[in-house]
């Protein structure tokens, strides 16, 4: 099963181009329903830098589950911190 995962950034250089966080960083998740994942892009979503993610997930998953557990870590210079803003079937 698939799920899409926004994840918001907090960026440290308020000139940090969130393109190039996606193309530079390094990302981990993980969670015991995720079997793997993808960064699929940089957007703004709700005038927030993000970055998109397509999780590969047991069947059954839960989304909210996903939202409240999902653990992650974002490594790039101009990212202080990173959270799961929403969970869902579709794109963003």
């Amino acid at each position: 099963m698939q799920l899409y995962a926004c994840v918001g950034l907090e960026l440290s250089d308020d000139d940090a181009d969130v393109e190039e966080v996606a193309r530079d960083c390094g990302h981990t998740l993980s969670h015991a329903q995720l079997n793997d994942w993808h960064l699929q892009r940089a957007l703004e979503w709700h005038g927030e830098p993000c970055l998109e993610f397509l999780l590969e997930v047991d069947d059954g998953a839960d989304n909210f589950h996903l939202l409240t557990q999902l653990t992650l870590s974002i490594s790039h210079p101009a990212v202080s911190a990173a959270r799961v803003l929403q969970v869902q079937a579709e794109p963003f």
